[in-house]
């Protein structure tokens, strides 16, 4: 009976190194925001990682909590920079996964016809006041993806030079 409970132990303590060795680490900090009071959770993949930290976020929504990989402190960095500004809660809320309807109205994604993606950067422009737009075109195949940088080209981007 001893050796089964020293095995146990001893198979604790493996799974716990394990988790230590984990990239990715979710953490809820005191409610002084002074120290980590406790660690919620590990993961070893980057969406992992954030589907948990979205779901830490609904859960202690008026918590600070951070999202670790290896010894970068990821979120907290974001935080203390100022981008959450007023609006942590919200902005914090961005992080949870999106449907395609959902990230158009966010912002992070544009998508239609020349019209419709204007009006998108427009609404993107009056938001937030940016100047810079960076892109990604992300059309399936080689020919849809000419296509939309032509399109984008030669009927989006010179009526952009009138914001």
């Amino acid at each position: 009976m001893i050796a089964v409970r020293q095995d146990e132990g001893q198979t604790a303590q493996r799974h716990a190194a394990k988790a230590e060795k984990l990239p990715y680490c979710i953490e809820l900090w005191a409610e002084d925001k002074a120290r980590v009071q406790k660690v919620l959770a590990r993961a070893a993949t980057a969406s992992l990682a954030r589907a948990i930290f979205s779901a830490a976020c609904e859960e202690h929504p008026e918590r600070r909590l951070t999202l670790r990989q290896a010894n970068r402190v990821l979120d907290d960095t974001v935080a203390n920079l100022g981008y959450y500004g007023r609006d942590m809660v919200n902005q914090r809320g961005r992080l949870r996964p999106h449907t395609l309807m959902e990230r158009i109205e966010l912002g992070q994604l544009l998508a239609g016809g020349p019209e419709t993606v204007l009006a998108q950067i427009r609404a993107i422009q009056a938001s937030l006041g940016c100047g810079i737009l960076d892109l990604v075109f992300q059309p399936v195949g080689r020919e849809k993806m000419l296509k939309a940088i032509e399109l984008f080209g030669s009927r989006v981007l010179p009526r952009l030079r009138e914001l």
